[in-house]
């Protein structure tokens, strides 16, 4: 997911939040086709296109399951936020000096945010472990926040030809980053409360299709006033197609396993990212950000790991 988001950060954030809609059509197209494929694969087997046995979305007399509904609209809120924010964070974090890299590191909070629902929702265990991690990812918050501040007084010429603030700018990115993992985190809430009911697999697929198709309005817009090349097409398909894939992927993690340490691995994605913004794009990393990252970073393997290591360090 880190490598997506470098590809849609550096290609596809200067168009803002019409830069989401470059990740839509070809996901949208390869996936509806997978369920089509599906879908006549179970025609063969049972005589129908659904099987109301075991169907997600209707029931044995071939009625909507309304209740299914709510984690389906409540993922496909959670990946479309994840995307929309993302999609100005990114954009403002440029603006405002701030790599790019740092972004995605926020999602980290997720972490703590699930670890306080999933204990109050699922009976979870909240350690030690967990709240020293909430701790340094609060410090990894304090120390951007301190990076933002510190940019008072620098300015840059926007594309109007406007003097504006990067400490502004700076402020928006992480601001908007912060409501990605409240969105994810309500998201993942709803995936491990109806996973007996909707197939948490098929429903990270189910809602990935409405979220490409909702993108692909956004490129409807675009394409309207703009050229699009076949080459941005392209790019665009496989940076939503490598997001969506690990949506999927955490999505196992939060159903199966411990949601804490599920999202936890999420958040390692803003190291590849700020590898990859750093020596391919050429951005600059300050102290201060880099400090955000470790803190960030340590904070999320203390939520995953700190359980197991503990338990290898009593015996």
């Amino acid at each position: 997911m880190g490598v997506g988001q470098f590809f849609y950060a550096v290609n596809f954030s200067s168009f803002g939040m019409l830069g989401i809609g470059f990740i839509g059509p070809l996901p949208f197209v390869i996936i509806v086709a997978f369920k089509v494929a599906l879908a006549c694969k179970t025609k063969v087997v049972t005589g129908a296109f659904i099987d109301k046995n075991n169907s997600n979305l209707v029931d044995k007399e071939g009625k909507l399951k309304k209740k299914n509904l709510i984690p389906l609209l409540g993922n496909l809120y959670g990946n479309f936020a994840h995307i929309f924010f993302y999609s100005l964070a990114y954009k403002f974090a440029k603006m405002g000096g701030i790599n790019q890299g740092v972004v995605p590191i926020l999602t980290l909070f997720a972490a703590i945010f699930n670890c306080v629902a999933f204990y109050f929702g699922f009976n979870e265990k909240l350690n030690f472990p967990k709240v020293l991690g909430m701790m340094l990812a609060i410090l990894c918050g304090c120390l951007l926040l301190v990076d933002s501040a510190g940019k008072k007084g620098e300015t840059f010429i926007d594309e109007s030809g406007a003097e504006q603030s990067k400490a502004l700018y700076s402020f928006y990115s992480l601001g908007l980053a912060f409501l990605v993992p409240i969105a994810l985190s309500s998201k993942h809430y709803l995936i491990r409360k109806y996973q007996s009911s909707y197939n948490y697999y098929f429903l990270a697929i189910d809602s990935a299709i409405l979220e490409s198709l909702s993108c692909s309005i956004f490129f409807l817009v675009f394409m309207a006033d703009n050229e699009v090349e076949i080459e941005q097409l392209l790019i665009g398909g496989l940076t939503g197609g490598l997001m969506i894939i690990g949506r999927i992927y955490i999505a196992v993690g939060i159903a199966e396993g411990v949601a804490g340490p599920a999202q936890s691995v999420m958040s390692t994605n803003g190291i590849w990212m700020t590898i990859l913004a750093v020596t391919v794009d050429g951005q600059e990393l300050s102290f201060l950000q880099l400090m955000g990252i470790v803190s960030g970073l340590s904070g999320a393997f203390t939520v995953g790991m700190g359980d197991f290591l503990m338990g290898k360090i009593m015996k």
